[in-house]
């Protein structure tokens, strides 16, 4: 049996994954983390932009590196 695609499943938002907090439909929010594992399983959770943001890490050797193009 194979995991149904991505877009088949109905996404609900609540709350950011990292803050816990309610998330107010806007432009760039919520966003989307999709995470798959080498077999196809995945898993997805919805977040507030900054929050997604303030998690990336920065290294110093590649400062823009993991920058989100679009917000």
């Amino acid at each position: 049996m194979t995991s149904p695609a991505a877009r088949d499943i109905e996404v609900k938002f609540t709350r950011c994954c990292f803050c816990n907090g309610h998330i107010e439909e806007s432009a760039t929010g919520p966003c989307f983390i999709r995470v798959e594992t080498k077999t196809g399983l995945w898993q997805m959770w919805t977040c507030h932009g900054d929050c997604f943001k303030r998690c990336l890490t920065q290294p110093p050797d590649w400062p823009d590196e993991f920058q989100p193009v679009h917000f």
